[in-house]
């Protein structure tokens, strides 16, 4: 062995292989590289409106703002707005709030899933859309709320994914 020893001076996250003569190659993936194995979020503005405009109510001076949940397919439109991929829609929750863990695996090779989800709009909504009054409320709608689901731009052929599905399930939908 070489004054390196095995894994001595190797990057952090770099792999090795043997080349034709046992001699150590390492691959390390560089700045572009990495950046388009990073998904893409895009994070939806909550829409809030006046309660006194809302309502009718002439006798107030004041008015409230306040979140009301949007229709499904009106938040759907406001979701997918002028990108006509397909949806992928991913609600935070308390284990995978902030990261990538819910879509991304630890067990498997996840360039092939990053590359899958480069065809999706990818939508990330946070933890508190489960609330009935959350703009996108109707989103989550049913007995059990799927952790993401994938749907076609206008909200129709919707098919709900558990945590961190695989890559092939990610690339069937």
């Amino acid at each position: 062995m070489g004054a390196r020893g095995a894994a001595g001076g190797a990057a952090p996250g770099a792999t090795a292989a043997r080349g034709p003569r046992g001699a150590q190659v390492f691959f390390v993936r560089q700045r572009t590289s990495k950046d388009l194995l990073q998904l893409k979020w895009d994070y939806p503005a909550m829409l809030k409106v006046d309660l006194a405009a809302s309502e009718g109510d002439d006798q107030s001076t004041a008015t409230s703002r306040r979140m009301r949940a949007l229709a499904r397919q009106e938040a759907i439109a406001n979701v997918a707005g002028d990108d006509l991929r397909p949806l992928l829609v991913l609600r935070d929750c308390e284990t995978c709030k902030g990261t990538d863990d819910a879509i991304l695996n630890d067990r498997v090779s996840n360039e092939m899933t990053a590359t899958y989800a480069r065809w999706f709009h990818c939508v990330r909504l946070p933890t508190a859309v489960l609330r009935a009054d959350h703009t996108f409320a109707k989103l989550f709608e049913g007995k059990v709320a799927p952790h993401m689901f994938v749907c076609s731009h206008d909200g129709t052929n919707v098919v709900p994914l558990g945590g961190r599905p695989g890559r092939t399930e990610l690339g069937r939908r």
